[in-house]
């Protein structure tokens, strides 16, 4: 037997569901927030690169970058993958305890997850060049979101 909640999920979306939603207009064309969680990218800098260098810098002269991902589609897949590229890419320190392993990862996945999103609810979808760039350095990670590149603009 089916609870409310499956029944809910079992039946079809009614395209005035979408429409309230946002996500579709009367006429029932994708609207900018509908295309923004379409599994394809029509919106070109809607995109995250995530790279993992070699050393300090970018040009360390070490072999540069060690991995790197160019993240399409869906912002909600976007999200999910450059949360799974840093975890992937960054350290995790562990120890036994009598019962388990405690762990401890360089960044905690919540405030990586927070940082993302921010990212992608803040940038412009307008702007070209707007794409997010996720550089995870030997020490460090940064994001460069555009709304640091604006910042950083209006501070020169």
């Amino acid at each position: 037997m089916l609870n409310s909640r499956q029944e809910r999920e079992a039946r079809s979306r009614q395209d005035s569901e979408f429409t309230s939603w946002g996500i579709i207009d009367e006429n029932g064309a994708l609207t900018n927030a509908g295309t923004l969680l379409a599994d394809d990218f029509p919106i070109h800098q809607s995109r995250i690169f995530c790279t993992r260098w070699n050393g300090l810098t970018m040009t360390s002269g070490l072999g540069e970058a060690l991995d790197d991902a160019e993240l399409e589609g869906s912002v909600i897949g976007q999200l999910q993958d450059a949360v799974a590229f840093m975890r992937n890419n960054s350290n995790k320190r562990w120890w036994k305890e009598s019962d388990h392993r405690e762990e401890l990862p360089d960044y905690p996945e919540r405030a990586v997850t927070e940082v993302i999103c921010n990212a992608i609810i803040h940038r412009d979808y307008q702007e070209l060049g707007s794409e997010i760039h996720i550089d995870i350095y030997d020490p460090i990670a940064e994001n460069l979101g555009v709304s640091t590149r604006q910042v950083q603009k209006y501070l020169r």
